[in-house]
């Protein structure tokens, strides 16, 4: 195994499993939020004492949390909007290179997101933030989960951009950028 071609393999894997892990937290706020609705429900019509938390802790947070810890797992299975009617006709290591292009304004745009991000958070850590509501839920966590999403999409955005990086250069046979992509969920463009 070439060393671009293990490299790749082995960060791709990493950012696999980290990817993991935030979808399953991502999934146990879904779950949550089912939950919650279902007992919110119940209370609402049955004893007619609804959970008056519920709206702010789902709107507020589980939907956050569900969006910002699956952006990169959506991004592995080429689930966000793209439009590819001209790059998809052109030879594969031009559509690498194109594609390694598009990544890197990709990864300074969302480093610009997350650094906005950080700042809404620690000015809302730094000043006790909460939200208006009947509980004064503090702000910090919702907003804390945009630098965090972006940070795990940008794992994953360098680990498109490497690949296509090293497709596009010759450096790692358009069939082996084909096979990592597949064995770690990637679509092929």
């Amino acid at each position: 195994m070439s060393l671009p071609r293990a490299a790749l393999t082995h960060y791709a894997t990493l950012v696999l499993w980290i990817e993991r892990i935030s979808m399953a937290i991502a999934g146990v706020c879904f779950a949550a939020i089912a939950a919650i609705t279902g007992v919110d429900v119940a209370m609402r019509y049955v004893l007619n004492a609804p959970l008056v938390w519920s709206y702010e802790l789902i709107s507020d947070y589980l939907m956050v949390a569900i969006f910002f810890l699956a952006v990169g797992a959506t991004q592995r299975h080429g689930q966000h909007i793209g439009v590819d009617i001209l790059t998809r006709r052109l030879p594969e290591r031009l559509r690498a290179a194109l594609a390694a292009a598009c990544l890197i304004l990709m990864i300074g745009y969302i480093v610009l997101t997350a650094f906005a991000g950080w700042d809404a958070f620690s000015d809302a850590w730094e000043s006790g933030d909460v939200l208006a509501g009947v509980i004064p839920w503090p702000r910090w966590p919702a907003l804390m989960l945009v630098p965090l999403g972006c940070f795990l999409l940008s794992l994953r955005l360098i680990a498109d951009l490497l690949g296509n990086i090293a497709a596009a250069c010759g450096a790692l046979d358009l069939a082996t950028h084909r096979r990592v992509r597949e064995q770690h969920g990637m679509r092929l463009e």
